[in-house]
């Protein structure tokens, strides 16, 4: 499995894939911290609730770009038919999701690592950002499934659209129009998430409320996820491939 990973990460070697993923996270921590320093009125929970809501808005559209181009190399090595010509594809299409969910942790790290790190820095916020760290990356996983098997069956326009449409939606949920309903709808897990984590830290008097919607929240996230994982290397294993016109 590790010759496969090294194998997989070889085909990003040439690609935007790696300064994407070490870029960004650093440039959008750097601009929150100077922004949040440049401001002194606004307190650490505002700053740091709307920096993580920010970031999880903006997964379902990077995810989107991430999983074009990993996809797309495929295409590029000859139409997929390297991936078709091996016996177990469910095992190279595990290693591809296995290899992105690694990059987004990386990612994820770096970008509330730095922020964490820099912006007033406290004991008491570590704990908070490990958390952070933990729920941000495994809400992700679900779109991650979403995205490859659209790309793979639709191509990357299909991709692109449905990663834009996530994101405008994620940053609605936001609102009131969400309450309710934001756990049933995996593009909000991030952007809610992290609005929820925050609330749950800063604001301990309410945490009975808060505690309530992240096990609802687990509870139909856990199995959705399984399912999308299972039913998704199901699909994979028999996929026959699509015409480059696709």
């Amino acid at each position: 499995m590790i010759d496969l990973l090294k194998a997989e990460n070889v085909k990003y070697r040439h690609t935007f894939l790696p300064w994407l993923h070490l870029i960004l996270p650093v440039t959008t921590a750097i601009v929150v911290i100077v922004y949040g320093l440049m401001t002194p009125t606004h307190s650490w929970a505002d700053i740091t609730g709307g920096y993580l809501e920010l970031l999880g808005i903006s997964f379902p559209i990077v995810i989107a770009v991430i999983c074009g181009k990993s996809v797309g190399l495929e295409v590029e090595a000859g139409q997929f038919q390297v991936m078709l010509a091996i016996k177990q594809r469910n095992l190279i299409f595990c290693i591809k999701l296995l290899n992105l969910l690694i990059l987004e942790l990386f990612s994820t790290l770096l970008a509330i690592g730095i922020y964490g790190l820099i912006y007033q820095l406290s004991n008491k916020h570590l704990i908070f950002y490990g958390y952070a760290v933990i729920l941000l990356t495994a809400s992700m996983l679900i779109l991650y499934l979403i995205h490859l098997v659209v790309v793979f069956l639709f191509g990357n326009s299909a991709n692109i659209g449905l990663g834009i449409a996530e994101s405008l939606l994620s940053a609605l949920l936001l609102t009131g129009l969400g309450d309710g309903i934001w756990q049933f709808i995996p593009c909000a897990w991030g952007t809610r998430l992290m609005g929820t984590l925050i609330n749950l830290w800063y604001y301990s008097g309410h945490s009975l409320f808060f505690k309530q919607q992240l096990l609802i929240w687990l509870e139909v996230a856990v199995p959705l996820t399984l399912m999308a994982l299972i039913l998704s290397i199901i699909w994979f294993d028999r996929w026959q491939g699509r015409s480059s016109d696709e």
